[in-house]
């Protein structure tokens, strides 16, 4: 969990930092050694320390919210849970990290075997738009105690949800969703003959990646990783095989002929730079074709290095 606690001191460092200063302002009584104490056994997770701390703080600053988050936190840490719900309620009134605020109350209430006031609290955030996925739910041992619940599964649908809001609000990560799914791979040319391999296609990190999953019966398996770029405005795939070959593709999709055409720049296993086209065509819903070329004299000349045919498996 320490990696969970820095990235929350450093969500919250600046905020805490206003708050302070804002409240300093109005009050001599605690003064910047006690602050950068009281901040110090904070990032040291020293919770009793920290708690004893923040508790002095906000005796003097009771519009603090900073300090009563800290504070929540702290108690939080050294198992006093029904003291850090009473800190956790104080930083919402005082409207800081609400989001960060409620989740924890969430994780406290399930602990104290409260689980309708855990779901409430859970189920609160979520709305709001947190997103986290089912994984790092999982890693929250706060919420062992309610994940029977009915509710619980529902409210983890909802939150990873949330985490595809970004991505699926730019259509142009929507192009190459032709290509998702389970295929049967042949060669081009002879589609009747059974299949020389299997790829297995599926989105990733809140369907903001299109990951590929290649393999064959004769032990071959890579796999790549599609990536819309909104900033260049091109699609990226960086391939990676088990016989060590790396490569790195960037492409368009192109409406008109109804394909995601890649280009590549490459230096070969003979040490030649090679140059790719990589085109996949959507021939049906039931058909993909992925046409690769590359070229060793600058593009003078393009030899097939492979021709596959994605039947979608039934």
């Amino acid at each position: 969990m320490q990696y969970y606690y820095q990235i929350l001191i450093v969500l919250c460092g600046m905020q805490f930092l206003v708050h302070s200063t804002l409240a300093y302002a109005a009050t001599n009584t605690i003064d910047s050694a006690a602050r950068a104490e009281a901040n110090a056994f904070f990032q040291q997770q020293n919770w009793k320390n920290a708690a004893a701390r923040y508790l002095a703080i906000v005796k003097e600053e009771p519009k603090n919210g900073g300090a009563w988050f800290r504070l929540g936190v702290a108690l939080h840490g050294e198992g006093k849970f029904k003291e850090a719900i009473e800190s956790y309620k104080q930083a919402l009134q005082l409207n800081f990290q609400t989001t960060s605020a409620t989740f924890r109350l969430a994780r406290v209430y399930a602990v104290l075997k409260q689980p309708q006031k855990a779901l409430d609290e859970l189920h609160s955030v979520v709305r709001g738009g947190f997103a986290v996925s089912r994984q790092g739910l999982e890693m929250e041992s706060d919420f062992d105690a309610i994940r029977r619940e009915s509710r619980y599964e529902k409210i983890v649908l909802e939150a990873e949800k949330n985490l595809c809001v970004t991505c699926d609000a730019v259509p142009e990560n929507r192009q190459f969703d032709f290509w998702l799914g389970a295929w049967d791979v042949r060669p081009y040319a002879t589609p009747n003959l059974p299949p020389t391999a299997r790829s297995i296609i599926e989105r990733a990190n809140g369907n903001c990646t299109i990951v590929e999953n290649y393999y064959t019966k004769g032990g071959y398996v890579g796999k790549s990783f599609n990536i819309y770029d909104p900033v260049q405005r091109k699609w990226r795939q960086f391939w990676n095989d088990n016989g060590g070959t790396v490569i790195e593709f960037f492409g368009e999709y192109d409406a008109a002929e109804k394909a995601l055409k890649y280009r590549s720049e490459s230096i070969n296993a003979q040490g030649q730079k090679q140059l790719g086209k990589m085109t996949f065509y959507n021939l049906d819903a039931n058909r993909v074709r992925q046409l690769w070329e590359v070229s060793t004299d600058d593009g003078k000349t393009w030899i097939t290095a492979f021709d596959g045919l994605y039947t979608r498996r039934k």
